[in-house]
């Protein structure tokens, strides 16, 4: 279906993100979407450090909600 399709953004888009831009992964997301967050954070130098929510997937703001929560809350933005 049309609502699984995932957006594509050059790298000029995203390098031009006005930021601060904070990348969020759970430990145990799947493996593809790493390389996709380093390529972000080596196209613009807004992209804070990685945060990764422990014991979570890529639905992390659902299965881990306050370590979620704490680790915007306390990023450099």
């Amino acid at each position: 279906p049309h609502c699984a399709e995932r957006p594509r953004f050059a790298r000029d888009a995203l390098a031009s993100l006005a930021g601060p831009v904070l990348p969020v992964t759970g430990a145990r997301s799947p493996a593809r979407y790493r390389p996709m967050l380093d390529a972000l954070a080596a196209c613009n130098d807004r992209v804070r450090p990685l945060v990764t929510i422990p014991e979570a997937a890529h639905a992390m703001n659902r299965e881990q909600p306050a370590a979620f929560n704490a680790g915007w809350k306390t990023s450099s933005l």
